[in-house]
């Protein structure tokens, strides 16, 4: 035992890597989807040649922070990896400046903002190295990550949530979105204008069609919110069997969404942020009066995003599912956070804005080592799958569902040509990526933020 323990894996390299890929234009409370996003892939290297890999959100910061970290991680045993994220996290506990690691033996810089805590940063750092030692990890002793976790595998089979979005014309920008077709009726849709209740019953259908997806959650804040009450009671009407779920994204004001959303009790499973804080009360406060008056089971990504956040949330009664944000919380974290949820009695939702395979692997590792839940997994790679790939053999969704792999670590190897690709993408289009402000201004002129207005609706 202890000759196998000397001659565990050590970290020998750790690489981080920027990458772009395309989206559609997706219409939101902030704007709309430009035609490409960013990410950093995290890639570590062990000293007897296990490769494992990582997702983070994209950004100079996010980088810089990811880089920073590299003599923490590189030369330490793969089988200690717990004591590598600690001393990861006591550096994000820290002010930027000069800084002595736990040990007090050697001083490093850290080359964040000089103006905020690293800690605001944290969990995105820590899920894509995390997600990356724990594959080389479960490779070495040939488990999945999901049994290396908490309690081990809870289930062999997550089902899928599909975000659907009112969508842009993409051909009044002079930006450039995806023309694929791909090889489904969704692959083809998505990329077209969808403004009306029709158009978007016809996104649900195709999703249906191509991956088996019952489960759908409208994201609003963009239209008149009849016009998209409007477009769920169309779904409706077409598939009497789906479950459906409305994410106003706090637009809405209090009364308003109860007014509204109370008749619609029949027809949702599940609101996700209907209001947020007005009139000096806060997103917490707001929420419990909704769930009071509605009896619709209440979600939130907003006011539980952390310990605090969601303790005080469990406090005043705001919300029947927290909805964990895989790249909030971290992998481990948020496998904790479900077995906290189970125990308390309450639901809970795990999701993840556009990304690439790689969060969709760590998306399914975490819902696997976490408590059955009955909402489904809310992922984005329905909008990139057929045009973007960084591993060989991305997870499928079939039946509506993503069957865990059985393989050791993340259960997807990454394709080195690929994030190549990805990467000299970047290199030629980071700069040059609007926000989604700046590319709401090709749709309606001199078009500002406003987080209790549509962004449509001026």
């Amino acid at each position: 035992m202890n000759s196998r323990l000397i001659k565990a894996p050590t970290i020998r390299d750790m690489q981080v890597i920027p990458v772009l890929g395309g989206d559609s234009m997706l219409l939101n409370l902030r704007g709309a989807h430009p035609p490409y996003f960013r990410r950093n892939i995290v890639l570590l290297t062990s000293s007897d040649g296990y490769v494992g890999v990582g997702e983070a959100p994209g950004g100079k910061r996010a980088q810089r922070a990811l880089t920073s970290f590299i003599e923490l991680v590189v030369g330490t045993q793969i089988a200690r990896l717990q004591g590598t994220l600690e001393r990861i996290r006591h550096e994000c506990g820290i002010c930027w400046g000069v800084i002595e690691h736990p040990a007090g033996a050697s001083v490093v810089e850290t080359r964040l903002s000089q103006s905020r805590k690293l800690y605001e940063y944290q969990p995105s750092f820590l899920a894509a190295i995390e997600c990356a030692l724990l594959d080389i990890l479960g490779q070495y002793l040939g488990v999945p990550i999901c049994e290396l976790i908490a309690a081990g595998r809870q289930c062999d089979h997550i089902q899928v949530a599909a975000p659907l979005y009112f969508l842009g014309d993409h051909r009044q920008t002079n930006l450039p979105y995806s023309h694929s077709l791909g090889r489904s009726r969704w692959h083809a849709i998505r990329h077209k204008e969808a403004l009306t209740a029709s158009a978007i019953a016809d996104l649900a259908d195709a999703a249906r069609e191509c991956y088996g997806i019952r489960d759908f959650r409208l994201v609003c804040g963009v239209m008149r919110p009849e016009s998209e009450i409007h477009a769920l009671a169309e779904i409706r009407q077409r598939q009497p069997d789906s479950v459906l779920a409305v994410d106003p994204q706090g637009a809405w004001p209090l009364t308003f969404a109860i007014e509204a959303l109370r008749p619609q009790r029949h027809n949702l499973a599940y609101v996700i942020d209907p209001c947020a804080a007005e009139q000096g009360y806060s997103d917490r406060e707001i929420l419990a009066e909704f769930r009071r008056a509605t009896s619709i089971l209440t979600a939130s990504n907003l006011c539980a995003g952390n310990w605090r956040q969601m303790a005080q949330a469990h406090r005043l009664g705001s919300l029947d599912i927290p909805m964990l944000e895989l790249h909030r919380w971290g992998m481990q974290a948020a496998v904790r956070a479900a077995h906290i949820c189970h125990e308390w009695g309450l639901n809970w939702g795990l999701q993840e804005t556009t990304h690439f395979d790689i969060s969709l692997a760590m998306l399914v590792q975490t819902a696997a080592a976490s408590p059955s839940a009955t909402i489904a997994l809310g992922t984005h790679w329905i909008h990139q799958e057929g045009i973007e790939r960084l591993t060989h053999e991305p997870l499928q969704i079939e039946d509506g569902a993503i069957r865990v792999p059985e393989k050791g670590g993340l259960g997807v190897e990454p394709d080195m040509e690929q994030i190549r690709k990805a990467h000299d993408l970047h290199k030629r289009m980071g700069s040059k990526i609007a926000h989604q402000g700046g590319v709401m201004q090709f749709l309606v002129s001199g078009w500002s933020y406003d987080p209790k207005r549509p962004s449509l609706c001026i």
